[in-house]
């Protein structure tokens, strides 16, 4: 054979090892891409540390030690830490451990406004406790940690948002997304809400009593927007549903998981698992009820202690 046939031939072979190199890196990096990870999504805290370590546990994100034991794993907080109880600074910092812990095995938390997060930035404590003042030393140091400066509200304007998209499918929100929400997008929601947080943070930073914000801004706090709709949560009618299948197919997702409204001490799936209502009260002020809702690609489950138990025996 001449070499120059000699040196075809070659050529031909590493091309067709090259091929073959890269078709089998491409099926490969498909599957771990596509791979569903774990979500555990958890509802409205208000102040309750030792329920929050409770749930937790039972849903497997952290261990004895009170450290992330998620994996990979996404925890989701659909908001109102805040409120009702003594322990919301305990929760915060708590949060924020896992964030850090997550980070370092690849897995991830997202943390949700709530209503109530809102309302403590406009300096709307009805709901604050006395205990919860003493936390922070005095009313005055609570205010501060709340602020821009302060370990809070540098909390809230870098890691928290009103709405996400997780995995692709699935939306996490306070209150509910409608339809006219949906047409704004996500972005736009997050960018507004963003822009209202940082008003009212330095507002408080410069003990400032009044916000001013535009009217798009104002509307994330109207009882239709995000933090504070109920519809999807109370709603049975067939325009109700209507409009969710509008939202779903605008936001391209299967599925609206919501906190803000405790309907039962069971999280409630409507619309025949569209909507996932997940605030079953967990806090001592409604009633100690634990309970999580976990993700795996169409796989939607609910955790509760008795089912736990079960899995132990």
């Amino acid at each position: 054979m001449s070499s120059k046939k000699q040196y075809l031939l070659i050529i031909i072979l590493l091309n067709l090892n090259l091929n073959f190199f890269y078709s089998n890196f491409i099926v490969k990096s498909n599957e771990i891409h596509y791979s569903p990870r774990r979500i555990v999504a958890i509802g409205d805290l208000h102040g309750d540390y030792k329920q929050t370590i409770k749930v937790l546990q039972l849903a497997k994100i952290l261990d004895d030690n009170k450290t992330w034991s998620g994996s990979n794993g996404i925890l989701v907080q659909t908001g109102d830490i805040v409120d009702r109880g003594p322990d919301c600074l305990k929760i915060y910092e708590l949060f924020e451990q896992l964030r850090k812990e997550a980070e370092k095995v690849g897995g991830a938390v997202i943390s949700i406004f709530g209503n109530h997060e809102l309302m403590n930035l406009q300096l709307d404590w009805r709901y604050v406790t006395p205990e919860d003042i003493k936390t922070f030393g005095s009313k005055s140091d609570r205010i501060a940690a709340f602020s821009s400066k302060g370990y809070i509200g540098k909390l809230f304007r870098s890691f928290y948002q009103v709405v996400a998209i997780v995995e692709r499918d699935t939306l996490f929100v306070h209150g509910g997304v409608n339809l006219q929400w949906a047409n704004i997008g996500i972005e736009k929601i997050n960018k507004l809400g963003a822009s209202l947080v940082e008003k009212c943070t330095d507002a408080l930073s410069d003990k400032k009593q009044k916000v001013i914000a535009t009217g798009e801004e104002i509307n994330i706090v109207h009882r239709d927007g995000p933090l504070w709709n109920r519809k999807f949560a109370y709603n049975d009618d067939k325009a109700t549903e209507k409009e969710l299948d509008k939202v779903l197919e605008v936001l391209k997702i299967k599925r609206m998981v919501v906190g803000h409204t405790p309907l039962s001490k069971k999280i409630k799936s409507r619309f025949h698992g569209k909507v996932y209502v997940i605030d079953v009260g967990l806090s001592e002020h409604y009633g100690s009820n634990l309970a999580a809702l976990e993700i795996i690609g169409d796989e939607v489950r609910e955790i509760y202690p008795e089912e736990s138990e079960r899995d132990e025996l």
